[in-house]
Protein backbone atom coordinates (compact mmCIF):
# COMPACT_ATOMS: atom_id res chain seq x y z
CA UNK A 1 0.00 0.00 0.00
CA UNK A 2 1.23 3.36 -0.24
CA UNK A 3 -0.01 4.38 2.86
CA UNK A 4 2.49 5.17 5.62
CA UNK A 5 2.03 4.36 9.51
CA UNK A 6 3.68 6.29 12.05
CA UNK A 7 3.79 5.40 15.74
CA UNK A 8 4.08 7.82 18.38
CA UNK A 9 3.90 8.45 21.97
CA UNK A 10 1.24 10.95 23.50
CA UNK A 11 4.10 12.98 24.50
CA UNK A 12 5.38 12.87 21.20
CA UNK A 13 2.10 14.42 19.80
CA UNK A 14 2.69 17.74 18.26
CA UNK A 15 0.19 20.60 18.10
CA UNK A 16 -0.24 19.67 14.95
CA UNK A 17 -0.48 16.08 15.50
CA UNK A 18 -3.33 16.61 17.89
CA UNK A 19 -5.44 19.22 15.32
CA UNK A 20 -5.35 16.26 13.02
CA UNK A 21 -7.01 13.74 15.10
CA UNK A 22 -9.45 15.13 16.39
CA UNK A 23 -10.50 17.21 12.90
CA UNK A 24 -10.05 13.35 11.79
CA UNK A 25 -12.82 12.41 14.47
CA UNK A 26 -15.25 15.59 13.74
CA UNK A 27 -14.73 14.21 9.62
CA UNK A 28 -16.22 10.67 10.81
CA UNK A 29 -18.05 11.02 13.75
CA UNK A 30 -19.62 14.41 13.56
CA UNK A 31 -19.38 17.08 16.47
CA UNK A 32 -19.42 13.83 19.17
CA UNK A 33 -17.50 16.04 21.83
CA UNK A 34 -16.07 12.98 23.33
CA UNK A 35 -13.98 12.31 20.68
CA UNK A 36 -13.55 15.62 19.00
CA UNK A 37 -12.51 18.26 21.09
CA UNK A 38 -9.24 19.15 22.22
CA UNK A 39 -9.72 19.43 25.76
CA UNK A 40 -11.16 15.98 25.63
CA UNK A 41 -8.35 14.74 24.17
CA UNK A 42 -6.13 16.78 26.54
CA UNK A 43 -7.67 14.69 29.59
CA UNK A 44 -7.82 11.36 27.95
CA UNK A 45 -4.31 11.02 26.72
CA UNK A 46 -2.39 13.53 28.39
CA UNK A 47 -3.37 14.40 31.63
CA UNK A 48 -4.58 10.22 32.63
CA UNK A 49 -2.88 8.74 35.40
CA UNK A 50 -1.74 5.84 33.08
CA UNK A 51 1.52 7.42 31.80
CA UNK A 52 2.39 7.34 27.76
CA UNK A 53 -0.05 5.93 25.54
CA UNK A 54 0.64 4.82 21.79
CA UNK A 55 -1.05 6.54 18.54
CA UNK A 56 -0.33 5.16 15.26
CA UNK A 57 -1.20 7.95 12.68
CA UNK A 58 -1.73 6.25 9.06
CA UNK A 59 -0.81 8.75 6.34
CA UNK A 60 -2.06 8.83 2.71
CA UNK A 61 0.74 11.53 0.89
CA UNK A 62 0.99 13.52 4.22
CA UNK A 63 -2.79 13.70 4.62
CA UNK A 64 -4.25 12.10 8.22
CA UNK A 65 -6.10 9.20 6.93
CA UNK A 66 -6.77 6.83 9.96
CA UNK A 67 -5.90 7.14 13.71
CA UNK A 68 -5.94 4.66 16.40
CA UNK A 69 -4.53 4.82 19.72
CA UNK A 70 -3.44 2.48 22.72
CA UNK A 71 -3.91 3.14 26.22
CA UNK A 72 -1.31 1.77 29.06
CA UNK A 73 -3.61 0.55 31.49
CA UNK A 74 -3.67 -0.51 34.96
CA UNK A 75 -4.54 -4.39 34.53
CA UNK A 76 -1.52 -5.32 34.09
CA UNK A 77 2.06 -4.18 33.40
CA UNK A 78 2.95 -4.47 29.89
CA UNK A 79 -0.47 -4.04 28.50
CA UNK A 80 -2.17 -2.06 26.04
CA UNK A 81 -5.55 -1.02 25.53
CA UNK A 82 -7.23 -0.42 22.12
CA UNK A 83 -9.09 2.61 22.56
CA UNK A 84 -9.69 5.50 20.02
CA UNK A 85 -9.88 4.00 15.68
CA UNK A 86 -10.90 6.21 12.94
CA UNK A 87 -10.59 6.07 9.39
CA UNK A 88 -11.49 8.93 7.12
CA UNK A 89 -14.66 8.42 4.84
CA UNK A 90 -13.11 8.03 1.75
CA UNK A 91 -10.44 5.03 2.97
CA UNK A 92 -13.21 3.19 4.58
CA UNK A 93 -13.58 -0.46 3.68
CA UNK A 94 -9.72 -0.34 1.46
CA UNK A 95 -8.00 -2.46 4.47
CA UNK A 96 -6.71 0.10 6.62
CA UNK A 97 -8.32 -1.63 9.65
CA UNK A 98 -6.31 -4.51 8.95
CA UNK A 99 -3.31 -2.79 7.85
CA UNK A 100 -3.42 -1.01 11.38
CA UNK A 101 -4.05 -3.58 13.01
CA UNK A 102 -1.34 -5.93 12.04
CA UNK A 103 1.08 -2.92 12.27
CA UNK A 104 0.42 -2.18 16.04
CA UNK A 105 0.66 -5.79 16.65
CA UNK A 106 4.27 -6.10 14.95
CA UNK A 107 5.16 -2.84 16.16
CA UNK A 108 4.87 -2.81 19.73
CA UNK A 109 4.85 -6.12 20.29
CA UNK A 110 2.93 -5.97 23.67
CA UNK A 111 -0.32 -7.95 25.13
CA UNK A 112 -3.07 -5.95 24.02
CA UNK A 113 -6.97 -6.05 24.75
CA UNK A 114 -10.01 -4.54 23.63
CA UNK A 115 -13.82 -4.70 24.09
CA UNK A 116 -14.95 -4.58 20.20
CA UNK A 117 -17.80 -3.56 18.70
CA UNK A 118 -20.16 -6.19 16.56
CA UNK A 119 -18.77 -4.81 13.40
CA UNK A 120 -15.14 -5.21 14.45
CA UNK A 121 -15.49 -8.18 16.56
CA UNK A 122 -14.82 -10.69 13.54
CA UNK A 123 -11.68 -9.25 12.37
CA UNK A 124 -10.31 -9.33 15.75
CA UNK A 125 -11.04 -12.92 15.80
CA UNK A 126 -10.20 -13.42 12.41
CA UNK A 127 -6.55 -11.92 13.16
CA UNK A 128 -6.00 -13.81 16.39
CA UNK A 129 -7.58 -12.83 19.29
CA UNK A 130 -9.32 -14.46 21.86
CA UNK A 131 -12.20 -13.99 23.56
CA UNK A 132 -11.85 -14.00 27.35
CA UNK A 133 -15.03 -12.54 28.24
CA UNK A 134 -18.61 -11.71 27.19
CA UNK A 135 -20.71 -9.08 28.98
CA UNK A 136 -24.43 -8.35 28.97
CA UNK A 137 -24.97 -5.04 30.53
CA UNK A 138 -28.82 -5.04 32.16
CA UNK A 139 -30.76 -2.30 33.56
CA UNK A 140 -31.85 -2.88 37.11
CA UNK A 141 -34.51 -1.43 39.35
CA UNK A 142 -33.28 0.93 42.46
CA UNK A 143 -34.21 -2.33 44.80
CA UNK A 144 -31.67 -4.38 43.28
CA UNK A 145 -29.32 -2.23 43.47
CA UNK A 146 -27.31 -3.31 46.33
CA UNK A 147 -27.18 -7.30 45.37
CA UNK A 148 -26.13 -6.52 41.87
CA UNK A 149 -23.93 -3.62 41.69
CA UNK A 150 -19.89 -4.51 42.70
CA UNK A 151 -18.01 -2.96 45.73
CA UNK A 152 -14.81 -1.04 44.93
CA UNK A 153 -12.28 -0.80 47.55
CA UNK A 154 -10.11 2.16 47.19
CA UNK A 155 -7.01 2.78 47.33
CA UNK A 156 -4.43 5.67 46.72
CA UNK A 157 -3.89 4.49 43.13
CA UNK A 158 -7.73 4.28 42.95
CA UNK A 159 -8.14 7.22 44.20
CA UNK A 160 -5.76 9.08 41.52
CA UNK A 161 -7.35 7.35 38.54
CA UNK A 162 -11.06 7.90 39.70
CA UNK A 163 -9.81 11.50 40.36
CA UNK A 164 -8.90 11.93 37.08
CA UNK A 165 -12.33 9.76 35.30
CA UNK A 166 -15.05 11.25 37.34
CA UNK A 167 -14.14 14.80 38.81
CA UNK A 168 -12.00 16.27 35.97
CA UNK A 169 -14.43 14.75 33.13
CA UNK A 170 -14.44 17.50 30.62
CA UNK A 171 -17.86 16.55 29.42
CA UNK A 172 -19.68 13.72 31.76
CA UNK A 173 -21.09 14.87 35.18
CA UNK A 174 -21.21 11.92 37.75
CA UNK A 175 -23.78 11.27 40.56
CA UNK A 176 -23.78 9.79 44.09
CA UNK A 177 -26.07 8.48 46.46
CA UNK A 178 -25.72 6.98 49.96
CA UNK A 179 -27.77 3.94 51.02
CA UNK A 180 -27.12 2.39 54.37
CA UNK A 181 -22.99 2.09 54.40
CA UNK A 182 -21.99 2.84 50.97
CA UNK A 183 -22.10 5.17 48.59
CA UNK A 184 -22.83 4.58 45.33
CA UNK A 185 -21.32 6.50 42.08
CA UNK A 186 -23.48 6.92 39.05
CA UNK A 187 -23.38 8.37 35.59
CA UNK A 188 -26.52 9.51 33.58
CA UNK A 189 -27.28 7.69 30.30
CA UNK A 190 -30.45 9.06 28.48
CA UNK A 191 -31.81 10.62 31.76
CA UNK A 192 -31.24 7.51 33.72
CA UNK A 193 -28.22 7.04 35.97
CA UNK A 194 -26.20 3.75 35.70
CA UNK A 195 -24.67 2.79 38.86
CA UNK A 196 -20.64 2.08 38.38
CA UNK A 197 -19.72 0.75 41.69
CA UNK A 198 -20.31 1.14 45.58
CA UNK A 199 -17.71 1.94 48.50
CA UNK A 200 -18.08 2.46 51.71
CA UNK A 201 -15.26 5.21 50.93
CA UNK A 202 -16.91 9.19 51.08
CA UNK A 203 -16.65 9.49 47.49
CA UNK A 204 -18.39 12.80 47.17
CA UNK A 205 -15.38 14.73 46.39
CA UNK A 206 -15.39 12.55 43.26
CA UNK A 207 -18.37 13.77 42.02
CA UNK A 208 -20.05 17.66 41.19
CA UNK A 209 -23.77 17.05 41.21
CA UNK A 210 -25.80 14.59 44.43
CA UNK A 211 -28.22 12.29 44.40
CA UNK A 212 -30.49 10.99 41.80
CA UNK A 213 -34.27 9.48 42.17
CA UNK A 214 -33.83 6.43 40.32
CA UNK A 215 -31.01 4.14 39.98
CA UNK A 216 -29.97 1.29 37.82
CA UNK A 217 -26.95 -1.10 37.29
CA UNK A 218 -24.67 -2.66 34.94
CA UNK A 219 -24.58 -6.49 35.93
CA UNK A 220 -22.92 -9.44 34.10
CA UNK A 221 -26.30 -11.20 34.68
CA UNK A 222 -28.41 -12.66 31.63
CA UNK A 223 -29.37 -9.29 30.11
CA UNK A 224 -31.00 -7.83 27.12
CA UNK A 225 -29.58 -5.52 23.86
CA UNK A 226 -26.26 -4.71 24.03
CA UNK A 227 -23.31 -7.16 24.57
CA UNK A 228 -19.42 -7.03 24.24
CA UNK A 229 -16.71 -9.16 24.42
CA UNK A 230 -13.12 -8.39 26.54
CA UNK A 231 -10.91 -9.64 23.72
CA UNK A 232 -7.05 -9.96 23.93
CA UNK A 233 -4.06 -10.66 22.25
CA UNK A 234 -0.42 -11.92 23.38
CA UNK A 235 3.01 -12.01 21.39
CA UNK A 236 2.61 -15.73 21.86
CA UNK A 237 -1.14 -15.85 20.55
CA UNK A 238 -2.37 -17.44 23.65
CA UNK A 239 -5.29 -16.16 25.90
CA UNK A 240 -4.83 -14.09 28.46
CA UNK A 241 -7.25 -13.66 31.59
CA UNK A 242 -7.86 -10.38 32.64
CA UNK A 243 -9.47 -8.77 35.69
CA UNK A 244 -11.72 -5.78 33.82
CA UNK A 245 -13.17 -3.28 36.89
CA UNK A 246 -16.91 -2.53 36.20
CA UNK A 247 -16.13 1.32 36.00
CA UNK A 248 -13.12 0.35 33.13
CA UNK A 249 -15.12 0.71 30.17
CA UNK A 250 -17.03 3.38 30.97
CA UNK A 251 -13.67 5.47 30.33
CA UNK A 252 -15.83 7.42 27.26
Amino acid sequence: MRYTNLLKTSSELTDLDIKQITNLFHLSFGTKPTHTSRDHFKWKYLDNPFGDSFHLLTKDRGELIASRAFWNVPVRTGYLQCVDTCVAPDYQGKGIFKETTLFALDSLKRTFYNAPNSSSLPQYIKYGWKINSIYKPKISFYRYVRSCVPELGLSDENEKLINWKFLYHPNFVYKYFIEDEFFYLCRMKKSIPIVLFKTKIDISKFTRIRKPLICATYNSFNGIGLEFSVLSHSVDNSGVALRVEPYFFDMF
